[in-house]
């Protein structure tokens, strides 16, 4: 360590508190921020300057946190770049496209890009378009080095090429496709990719039915200021709303053990919504042995009628409170599965009474207003139009007209404080309707409400569409969205494998078809697509969509074989003409996933097929003996210069 190394003073901010007014580019240089979850410090600022060490942890780790910096080497052309970066990050955090945790990996992943390009002479790396891309290229090449000697796994260095690519495109306010155009993007193993599965159907409809339809009965209770005893007609049974403590209802399940609750309840009735007679009562105690003399009885029917009537009289009591309450909880898990939005976003989601609603495409609203001087949007569908609406009623009524920012809370009867939305909401929210309802009721969080509701829209518009609403970008919805419910996936596949075994014939005849170059069609020019479903719509123009055609077929032999992986070995060098990663993986991506099926299904059918195939698909890479098609193909790209 050389003399010139200091400790400079250092001003610790969160990305919340970051705004471009009060944090100038200057400022940058002895900038670190602070991430609560997980509670970790990144000095970021020490970027701008192009010699800086870290010092270590206990642990003997890099210490991110402090660094020590050399003041010569301040590079300013840095400090607005840095300032662009951190800019960038905090607008998607505040749109719901980043969470906190992830937005502190990527500037991890930011922080050992510009490391290892001022460790290998490529310091321009922030100043200008040109130096960055090269930088970007080395760093690539370095990435796929470290991968093929096993230093890192393919996921690792995909996400470190990401974010190098990230921060060029932040700074420089470029498009990917102007970095990355030519170089090999990493093609990332999904395998350690934690996908969210969709829940079921039986439990989406169990959860939905008994949040809407207690909504729906607390806030005509509530904000009509109806009187008790109040009937709400759930979907398997029908409850009394009582002025009764501490449960003001209860189902048949939970009347099964009312012995459980002690004495305290039983001059009502629940099942008929009325006050029990003192005989009934008297008629309990004895069955359950509770002890009690028959005076009792007659001072808790006393004490029942009293609520009763103070309750009718006061709009405000506590018990009315928990009602609304409860119903505020159900709508939260209405909002999550109609928009789903991710818990970030809905926590900080700002509202605005002065809204408009306008029509939107594929049967949906658009609710738009301006909160803190903010045009927001939030898109529902239309049918929860008139919940949402009833929604902001209930709103006003819980927080008595007090103008409280953010559009979702969380307000306890008879608690002052209002909160927002806490981690893990929905978790408190089924709790609590468990304990209201039914103790079985399906916990559904709110990635999984997202990853249904993207289901739903791939099913009904379009991957673009999906995207969209969710606020999400194409490839996020394809990698962690499109896994499916399970009763969807056993169907899908029960079709899938049967079609891919029909698709395998093991002799050649004339009810196959005739050869194409990636098999046999069985009926040229009447394309049919597989199911509603396929990735790819067949087009007898492009061969490829063939794949996914009702009219294809392949025979498991030396010829047909050798079609697929000469198709394969065609796409593998053609990547780089490819206009991004999105691209490739959109078009080539599921063509890709395709062929190997077909290959494993013949391979499957006896050794002699797998040895077959593999020794094709040996002579196909090492010795580029590919048929007569393909070859002709890939000459006319290398002739053109295209490869």
């Amino acid at each position: 360590m050389t003399d010139n190394y200091i400790s400079r003073a250092t001003k610790d901010y969160t990305l919340q508190e970051f705004t471009t007014d009060s944090i100038t580019p200057v400022d940058i240089r002895n900038f670190r921020l602070i991430f609560i979850n997980p509670n970790r410090i990144i000095d970021i600022g020490s970027l701008a300057f192009l010699v800086r060490i870290r010092k270590k942890t206990l642990n003997g780790m890099a210490d991110l946190a402090n660094v020590l910096v050399d003041l010569s080497s301040l590079n300013s052309q840095r400090e607005y770049a840095i300032h662009n970066l951190i800019e960038e990050i905090k607008t998607r955090i505040v749109i719901g496209q980043l969470r906190e945790t992830t937005a502190h990996s990527k500037i991890r992943d930011i922080v050992a890009f510009t490391d290892w390009c001022d460790n290998n002479d490529f310091t321009g790396v922030m100043d200008d378009i040109k130096s960055g891309i090269s930088a970007y290229k080395a760093y690539s090449s370095h990435l796929k080095h470290a991968t093929k000697i096993n230093a890192l796994s393919l996921h690792t260095a995909a996400t470190y090429q990401e974010n190098a690519l990230f921060t060029l495109t932040s700074i420089f306010g470029i498009s990917k496709n102007q970095v990355s155009q030519g170089i090999r993007s990493i093609r990332r193993s999904h395998h350690s990719v934690n996908k969210t599965i969709p829940p079921s159907e039986s439990a989406v409809s169990d959860v939905l039915a008994l949040c809407k339809s207690f909504f729906d009965g607390a806030c005509d209770f509530v904000l009509n200021d109806r009187k008790f005893p109040f009937k709400i007609a759930l979907p398997k049974e029908d409850i009394w709303l009582l002025p009764s403590k501490p449960k003001f209802c209860a189902t048949k399940r939970q009347l099964a053990t009312r012995e459980d609750w002690g004495v305290g309840q039983w001059a009502w009735d629940f099942e008929t919504g009325t006050i029990n007679s003192h005989h009934d009562i008297v008629e309990i105690y004895k069955l359950f042995k509770q002890g009690r003399k028959p005076e009792n009885a007659k001072q808790m029917i006393l004490n029942a009628k009293k609520a009763l009537a103070y309750e009718n009289e006061n709009p405000k009591t506590l018990t009315r409170q928990k009602i609304a309450s409860l119903a505020n909880k159900c709508f939260l898990v209405l909002f999550f599965a109609n928009t789903g939005i991710n818990f970030t976003q809905a926590k900080n989601l700002r509202w605005s009474n002065d809204y408009n609603v306008k029509t939107s495409n594929f049967g949906f609203k658009s609710v738009k207003y301006r909160a803190q001087g903010k045009e927001i949007e939030i898109v529902i569908a239309s049918q929860f139009l008139a919940t949402f609406k009833k929604y902001i009623q209930l709103r006003r009524l819980i927080l008595q007209e007090n103008d409280y920012p953010f559009l979702l809370f969380i307000k306890e009867a008879g608690k002052d404080k209002t909160n927002q939305i806490p981690s893990g909401i929905l978790r408190q929210v089924t709790r609590d309707l468990r304990r209201a309802f039914y103790s079985d009721l399906e916990e559904i969080n709110t990635r999984e409400w997202r990853a249904k509701k993207s289901d739903f829209l791939i099913r009904t518009t379009d991957i673009q569409t999906t995207a969209m609403i969710l606020q999400n970008s194409q490839e996020t919805v394809m990698r962690a969205y499109m896994e499916g419910s399970e009763q969807d996936h056993a169907s899908e596949l029960s079709n899938y494998w049967r079609r891919l075994n029909e698709i395998v014939h093991l002799d050649r005849s004339s009810d196959t078809g005739e050869p194409t170059s990636i098999g046999n069609c069985k009926n040229r020019n009447t394309p049919i697509a597989e199911s509603t479903t396929s990735p790819i719509t067949p087009d007898c123009r492009q061969p490829e969509g063939c794949l996914f055609c009702n009219q294809y077929s392949i025979h498991a032999d030396e010829q047909d074989l050798r079609k697929l992986h000469s198709l394969l070995y065609v796409i593998k060098e053609c990547m780089p003409l490819a206009k991004s990663i999105e691209h490739h993986n959109a078009v080539f991506g599921e063509i890709v996933k395709r062929i190997h099926s077909i290959l494993t299904t013949i391979s499957n059918r006896s050794e002699a097929l797998k040895e077959l195939n593999e020794a094709i698909e040996n002579d196909v890479n090492a010795n580029e003996n590919l048929s007569p098609y393909w070859e002709n193909k890939l000459s006319m790209l290398v002739a053109i210069g295209a490869l």
